[in-house]
């Protein structure tokens, strides 16, 4: 009799552990299943908005005064990278005239810059300067007088005055104004 009670006891001992053992091994299976199904999913994802070296960054100025639009490198590129696209539009917010775009593996950081492009601040106008050829530099909105040559208008044939007094004369640069200038030295 005392061997037959050692028997239930061993069996329903025996039946208490596989029992626990079968719920520990049906939570861990859940709990990985479970883990396993959502993880790559996350990490996929994350890896795809994050900028690395490979992600292609677009720069674009846009200059509110003449509308022109510079496109280039982003002069500080490596601050982006293992960032994700909402980091970087609080880097560069709305706020300071920034506009962040992110579509195919390809960053887009537009800049309003108020003022002009440094291509209209480069251009030079020949005009007339109280009797004389003068140089003038920037846009015609906020040209400032450069220099003031010692070419006499009342010299030059009467189209060329029209067309200074008119600022006709506009250059791109520096240089292709010398060459216009040296064409009129023959009037001084």
């Amino acid at each position: 009799m005392q061997r037959g009670l050692q028997g239930i006891v061993l069996l329903a001992v025996l039946a208490l552990f596989v029992g626990f053992g079968y719920y520990i091994a049906d939570f861990l299976l859940d709990f990985y299943d479970n883990a396993g199904d959502k993880k790559p999913v996350v990490e996929i994802a994350d890896k795809n908005n994050i900028i690395n070296e490979d992600t292609q960054v677009i720069y674009e100025e846009v200059y509110i005064k003449c509308g022109h639009v510079t496109i280039s490198e982003f002069p500080e590129r490596e601050r982006l990278n293992g960032k994700s696209p909402d980091e970087i539009k609080k880097m560069y917010p709305e706020s300071s005239g920034y506009e962040v775009n992110f579509q195919d593996n390809t960053l887009i950081i537009r800049q309003s810059i108020n003022g002009w492009c440094p291509a209209e601040q480069e251009k030079r106008r020949l005009k007339d300067y109280r009797g004389y050829v003068a140089v003038y530099k920037g846009p015609p909105e906020e040209e400032v007088l450069e220099k003031v040559t010692n070419i006499k208008i009342e010299n030059l044939p009467v189209d060329e005055r029209n067309r200074i007094r008119r600022g006709d004369y506009e250059f791109e640069n520096e240089n292709a104004l010398k060459d216009a200038l040296e064409n009129f030295d023959e009037y001084m």
